[in-house]
Parts: C-alpha cells; structure tokens; sequence
C-alpha cells in the first residue's frame, strides 16, 4: 500500500493498493465571456475550461465543425456535458501542437485559463484564445496538518499554480509527481515525470514501481 495525496480539483478514482487523500490546490471561478461569431472549432484542454463554457449557452447552440479535448478526462468531461463528438489529442499540451490537421488556426477557439503561460499562438497563429475561468491557489492552514497526519509518499500535482499551494503545506520525506514535461518544466521540485495519459495510470505506475522509483 502506497499513500498518495491528489492536489487537483475534483476526487480522482483510486487503484487497488493505493490510499489518496484529496486536497484541492486551486479554487476555480467561471468568467463572463463571448464566443467569437467566426469560431467553429473548440479546443479545450482541461475540465474547469469544459465546465465553464458549456455553461455559455452560445456554446450549446453553436454548430461546431469540430471539438477537440486534450486529454481523456477532458474529453470524458465533454461528453458528460452532452457533446458526443470528441476528437482527442493524447495527453498534453505538446502533443496537441504537433496536430497539423488544424492549418494556421482559423476559426479555433481556445478555451482556457485566465493568465495561462500556455499558448497555443505558436503553432496556430490565427487562433483565438478566451479565458473562460480562473484559478486561485488555495491557502488553507489545515493542509498542512492533514498531510502530516496523512503522511503521504507522493503528492501529484497537476500545475504549477497547484505548487504554489503544495509546497506551503508538502510534508519534507514525500515526494513530487506530474503529468508531462510541460508542467514539470516549472516546477522547482519534481521526483517522478509519468508519460501516462491520466491521474489513475500515474497512480499505478507509482504503485507498480514503488521499488524502482
């Protein structure tokens, strides 16, 4: 058995042999927004930015040619908010930029994080890029009591902005997971970089290779 604390925003589901205690790192907040008249492909690359704009009642009635969710829980977010056709780019932020299908990026619609360091302008110039929420890390004196009482072999962290409050409460002995090189790239402390497409797989390949990690 193997002790993991989930900083993301909603419960994960955990593997056998695992214990997870959930403490949420950011507090979400959905933004008033327009959807550009021209826009008819959607891109989204977590679940707050699916939440926060199906919510938009453009968003529903609007004829997208495509929707594109990076990542299997994003795209799971999608379809349990009733859009049934999802095209998904495997896993992270770097693999949705080799996409070349998408041309210079006209008519794609980004829906994002307010003051994301992630910009998708490089590849797609011609694309727009809307904040529909925003983050806030959470600052919340119990954490730190709870992960000692808990104490954890690993925290996976899913931002950099969730660092900013793991590493106020992270217990000295436990150590850092993420997903992808993109996150762990700013992040000042990281043990273990997974190249599985989600937090459950990361969980059992922690608990797979306790020994080795």
């Amino acid at each position: 058995m193997i002790r993991i604390v989930y900083a993301g925003s909603s419960p994960p589901d955990s593997p056998d042999g695992v214990q997870c205690l959930h403490l949420p790192a950011l507090r979400t907040k959905a933004l008033r927004f327009e959807i550009p008249a021209d826009g008819n492909v959607a891109v989204f690359f977590s679940r707050n930015a699916v939440k926060a704009a199906v919510a938009n009642r453009d968003f529903g009635t609007r004829e997208w040619k495509e929707v594109w969710a990076v990542g299997d829980r994003t795209a799971e977010e999608l379809r349990r908010c009733g859009v049934e056709s999802v095209r998904v780019a495997d896993g992270n932020f770097a693999s949705f930029l080799e996409l070349q299908n998408l041309g210079d990026g006209e008519g794609v619609v980004v829906f994002g994080l307010k003051d994301s360091p992630r910009s998708v302008k490089s590849a797609l110039p011609k694309s727009q890029e809307i904040d529909v929420y925003e983050s806030q890390a959470i600052s919340d004196d119990s954490y730190r009591q709870k992960a000692e009482d808990f104490d954890p072999d690993w925290v996976i962290v899913g931002s950099p902005r969730a660092w900013e409050s793991v590493r106020t409460w992270k217990p000295a002995r436990c150590r850092v997971a993420v997903l992808g090189d993109s996150t762990a790239s700013e992040l000042d402390e990281v043990d273990h970089i997974a190249a599985v497409p989600s937090v459950y797989e990361l969980m059992v390949e922690l608990r797979d290779r306790k020994d080795e990690i």
